[in-house]
């Protein structure tokens, strides 16, 4: 009679083969953990970033509005950087989700701005011009 091995795969379950080996405990073959008990929690999965809130949304929109007002009255354009400025430092610290409506108000109240003040320093140049060439 032969010998075998208390440890081989029976050859019906050949699809396992090497699943039944054991480990020795110093080898470098990698051991698996046993499974948790069983009525343990699972671990949750990844979280992937902190939900962004809403609460000063109203801070990028009115940049917007006040800027594009600006080419109805002139002078919104002031408060449209202000709170543009203000909208985007709260879309950084994740209090508003909207930082490209903050971003669109703060750039175009700065070129807004940046025109009408162009336009009132040519106009009161061109006064000067004028009023020289009467004297």
């Amino acid at each position: 009679m032969t010998e075998q091995d208390p440890w081989a795969t029976h050859p019906g379950n050949a699809a396992n083969q090497g699943a039944m080996r054991p480990v020795e405990p110093f080898s470098a073959a990698p051991m698996n953990p046993p499974p948790p008990p069983v009525g343990y929690a699972r671990v949750p999965p990844p979280y992937y970033g902190a939900p962004v809130s809403t609460e000063k949304d109203w801070l990028g929109i009115t940049a917007l509005v006040l800027s594009l007002a600006t080419l109805l009255t002139g002078f919104t354009w002031i408060g449209g950087i202000i709170f543009g400025h203000m909208g985007l430092a709260a879309a950084r610290r994740g209090e508003a989700s909207n930082r490209g409506m903050a971003l669109a108000g703060t750039i175009i109240g700065w070129v807004l701005g940046a025109l009408i003040t162009l336009s009132i320093v040519g106009f009161v140049l061109f006064l000067f011009a004028a009023d020289a060439s009467y004297t």
